[in-house]
């Protein structure tokens, strides 16, 4: 299929983010950038850009020899890894951020909390809690740690990510108190309530109790690939 678009690298990342998440483009995938160029109507330099987006997101992975290939997406038991570095690095970022936290900060995360709340379809949903929570992370002054967590995100599907996002109003609500009220141990807690609902909302209830079961019995997975979500 051709597609003629007036587009940005952007765009054309989220044509192929949308395929890859819907499955029409599997794990295992060659993206030939000649191939893109031709099928979107546009030279080489913005397909380049849109797949160096993807694999920042960890959608996309290099192989010798074959360039660029869709990544597999982690296991449940990686998943519960990644969430697990994600909430230590995540408290300590809020722990610093709290610090240097001012009106204009409340001001700024209450915006795109809104802005957040009031997504009604993926194109406005997509990054929205991402940009939210890089508020905070903005005055904490730790871009690494930043970086590494807003590398380690989940595809979720359009519904899935919806409805995460619908549980934890009432978590966003209380952190932005907390920021407002400079209170700290209220934030942290908020910061890993979220990620307890986070558990639920990318291994379900059910299999997370099991699995959890089975890493406490000593399982070690394997090193999991970058994923935003």
């Amino acid at each position: 299929m051709t597609l003629s678009i007036k587009g940005t690298s952007e765009q054309i990342a989220d044509a192929l983010r949308a395929e890859i998440e819907s499955g029409h483009l599997p794990p295992g995938s060659a993206l030939n950038q000649v191939q893109i160029a031709g099928r979107f109507r546009l030279s080489r330099i913005p397909i380049r850009e849109a797949l160096r987006h993807l694999e920042a997101e960890g959608y996309l992975t290099y192989l010798p020899n074959k360039g660029a290939v869709v990544a597999r997406a982690p296991n449940a038991l990686e998943m519960l890894e990644i969430i697990e570095l994600r909430e230590i690095l995540e408290v300590r970022l809020i722990e610093r951020a709290i610090e240097n936290a001012d009106a204009d900060l409340v001001a700024r995360a209450a915006k795109a909390m809104n802005l957040m709340n009031r997504a009604h379809d993926e194109a406005s949903l997509r990054g929205s809690h991402e940009r939210f929570h890089t508020v905070f992370f903005g005055v904490a002054h730790r871009p690494l740690m930043a970086e590494t967590i807003n590398a380690w995100r989940f595809r979720l599907q359009f519904d899935r990510q919806r409805a995460f996002l619908r549980s934890v109003r009432g978590v966003h609500r209380q952190l932005l108190a907390a920021f407002a009220n400079s209170d700290a141990r209220g934030a942290t807690e908020s910061v890993r309530e979220e990620y307890a609902l986070m558990r639920t909302a990318v291994v379900g209830k059910g299999a997370l109790r099991r699995l959890e079961d089975a890493a406490d019995g000593g399982s070690t997975p394997r090193r999991a690939p970058n994923r935003r979500g």
